[in-house]
């Protein structure tokens, strides 16, 4: 009898094995996005001196920087950005007759500083040139100074 009981447990089992439908396998999916944020890094020029400036001629000097960053299109400006005199050097309480000039390159085309330059793609290295001259009767004796700004943008 057990014979006969066990037999029929394990013909029953393999009946419902069979005759059950296969469970179907379910899927579902997850889209996973991200970006990476455009970075720039702009090491402006060190400071340049330039010394002790003679009348009527051209004081200049030069000085590098470095861009980088992830981006494939990038660009740095440097132009002096302040409100009042932009581009001539100034001391407390004077402003040098004439504006100061600057390029990116030796030898290359110098423009005022209040208009700027651009810097693009390569190389990353930022040259910066500039003149001063000292030409007025007007001008003052005393210590002047300009700032140029670089600001980085790109994608």
């Amino acid at each position: 009898m057990k014979k006969l009981f066990i037999s029929l447990a394990l013909a029953v089992m393999l009946l419902a094995v069979t005759v059950m439908p296969a469970a179907a396998a379910t899927s579902d999916t997850t889209d996973v996005t991200g970006s990476v944020p455009f970075t720039i890094d702009v090491t402006a020029p060190d400071a340049i001196s330039l010394g002790v400036m003679a009348e009527g001629e051209n004081a200049g000097s030069s000085t590098n920087g470095a861009v980088v960053c992830n981006g494939t299109t990038w660009s740095v400006t440097a132009k002096d950005e302040k409100a009042t005199n932009p581009g001539f050097m100034t001391s407390a309480t004077d402003t040098l007759g004439a504006e100061m000039t600057i390029c990116d390159t030796s030898g290359g085309t110098y423009v005022v500083a209040h208009t700027g330059i651009t810097y693009s793609g390569q190389p990353t290295t930022l040259a910066l040139y500039v003149k001063q001259t000292v030409a007025l009767a007007t001008d003052k004796v005393g210590n002047y100074t300009i700032t140029i700004t670089f600001t980085g943008s790109g994608s």
